[in-house]
């Protein structure tokens, strides 16, 4: 029963991982398209270099774009190690339910062998109880007719 409780809980905790993994696939897929609107933004700006010469404030942009994308990137590569442990996890998940599976076969297993030699035994005493009570009868039919 142990067991079986256990089975569910990592069932439960697996599909929730899983869930998770998704949500951050999706999230990371995201950041991922953030990181290609950054680039676009990147080519935008090599389009526009001479206009932007010109401008005073052209460091700023250039540095305000360099740190944008590289948090982006930091961002990118702190998902994937996310979805990394998370996929070990899932794994170390699946393979410790499919040992828990394989116990609860054996388990199944010796509990019908149990019910099995039970039957047997219940049938021998049966018969032990049968042979038994037959001879009280006989013994208690017999000197009854010897009072006659």
């Amino acid at each position: 029963m142990e067991d079986e409780n256990k089975h569910v809980l990592l069932m439960i905790e697996i599909e929730r991982l899983g869930n998770l993994v998704s949500e951050l696939q999706d999230e990371s897929e995201g950041w991922k398209a953030k990181a290609m609107q950054s680039s676009g933004v990147e080519n935008t700006y090599n389009i526009q270099t001479e206009v932007i010469n010109q401008s005073p404030e052209r460091s700023a942009v250039i540095k305000r774009l360099e740190v944008e994308n590289h948090d982006l990137e930091l961002q990118i590569q702190g998902y994937k190690v996310k979805t990394q442990d998370l996929e070990n996890k899932v794994r170390f998940l699946q393979e410790e339910n499919e040992q828990l599976q394989q116990t609860n076969l054996d388990r199944i297993r010796e509990l019908d062998e149990w019910k099995f030699k039970f039957t047997q035994i219940e049938g021998r005493m049966d018969q032990i109880t049968e042979t038994i009570s037959s001879e009280i009868r006989m013994k208690q039919v017999i000197p009854q007719t010897f009072l006659y």
